[in-house]
């Protein structure tokens, strides 16, 4: 094994590298028969979930030259699932980029550490998958935003509910007007009984780590448009007087608003019964409801009808057809941008980034309900914002 990866701050990172001429794309051209050079970086549960899909489902299109993870018993894990491939191992991305001809790296890394991945990847001139959500704070989504706008590579992330074959024929008909305008917007996300132990300065909270899919598809609805304010209260089961900086919240209520006064309602709950545990998403209309989750749309005499296909249990739903959309678009030479791109991505995380605002005091040392606008952000990212020369601090 290589040595392990020193953790530096990603900022002097990006700051050595942004001045650099962006790169020429790496992949480009294949032939038929010839493979793209893929390497990882992250062996956790999701990278061992998408390590698999491609071993089993891609090997036509990938060949698996590299895994990367800072733990050993990770990386053995990811030299295993590929050992056809007869990968490599590293626990030092730097020397696996430098000493590998990689032509795509799938970053499955946690979401803190997303940044100070995919900066130096892109800057490498190769592609990247990158899992959601974008980041944890408004200063490295900012920062990811520059170099990925700039770089001459793909970048593409996993929001699999992009790709979901129930939502990619109901949102297209909507949008289209077929339903009527939507009138309001509600949602929810409800796990069994479980305390929440995962730490928030790796994953910016479960609020964001995995209502962010869920903020994407009501952006999709929105034609892409971000919320303009959000009202939100939360707390810590056992341990209500605690604060958002130390716990992350076991139950989320949120209200959002969009430019023309649509709501989106959202809760994000855990320690519940097993019966009440699930996934759900409806956009109501003029004309009736849609059911994102049942891929069904339900009239005002409640007459249903079939628009797409149903969740299930299945939350990863739509994984195979993101992956094959990134192999595709790099194979196309970057003709087209992937369904879910940096501009998707970014929207949904300052959505988890500005709900898990407005459920805590500014200190962040409380929960404390208060109602935060876009413009709280300060994100200068934003298409209209020219980016200012130090990027704020917030989130």
């Amino acid at each position: 094994m290589h040595t392990e990866l020193t953790r530096r701050g990603f900022i002097k990172q990006v700051a050595i590298g942004a001045s650099a001429a962006a790169l020429p794309m790496v992949a480009g051209g294949y032939s038929a028969n010839e493979r793209i050079r893929l390497g990882w970086i992250g062996m956790g549960n999701r990278g061992e979930q998408l390590l698999t899909e491609v071993t089993t489902r891609f090997v036509r299109e990938a060949r698996t030259v590299a895994v990367c993870d800072l733990l050993d018993d990770r990386v053995a894990r990811g030299l295993q699932l590929a050992a056809l491939d007869r990968p490599k191992g590293y626990t030092d991305m730097r020397i696996m980029i430098e000493q590998e001809r990689l032509d795509a790296v799938i970053v499955a890394t946690p979401p803190a550490a997303h940044a100070e991945v995919s900066i130096p990847v892109m800057q490498a001139g190769i592609h990247c998958l990158q899992e959601a959500p974008l980041e944890t704070t408004v200063e490295k989504i900012d920062a990811l935003a520059r170099v990925a706008r700039k770089a001459k590579v793909v970048f593409q992330i996993g929001a699999q509910r992009r790709y979901h074959p129930g939502f990619t024929a109901a949102l297209p008909r909507l949008l289209e007007g077929e339903f009527g305008g939507i009138t309001f917007m509600q949602g929810h996300w409800h796990w069994p009984w479980t305390l929440l132990t995962h730490p928030i300065d790796r994953t910016g909270g479960m609020f964001l780590d995995q209502a962010c899919h869920h903020f994407d598809v009501m952006c999709w609805a929105m034609s892409e448009k971000p919320p303009i304010t959000c009202s939100a209260m939360g707390y810590h089961q056992a341990r209500p007087k605690a604060g958002l900086r130390t716990f992350s919240p076991t139950h989320v209520a949120a209200s959002f608003r969009f430019p023309d006064g649509r709501l989106f309602a959202y809760t994000h709950l855990f320690c519940l019964p097993k019966r009440f545990t699930d996934e759900q998403l409806q956009i109501f209309c003029e004309n009736g409801c849609l059911d994102l989750i049942r891929g069904m749309f339900y009239d005002a005499d409640n007459t249903e009808r079939r628009i797409g296909e149903a969740s299930g249990d299945d939350s990863m739903k739509g994984t195979s057809e993101m992956l094959r959309d990134f192999f595709t678009v790099i194979r196309d030479g970057g003709g087209r941008a992937p369904r879910a791109d940096l501009e998707t991505a970014r929207n949904a995380s300052l959505m988890g980034i500005m709900g898990r605002m407005a459920m805590s005091s500014p200190s962040g040392d409380a929960y404390e309900p208060r109602v935060i606008h876009w413009a709280d952000l300060q994100t200068t990212t934003d298409p209209e914002t020219k980016p200012a020369s130090t990027p704020a601090g917030n989130g």
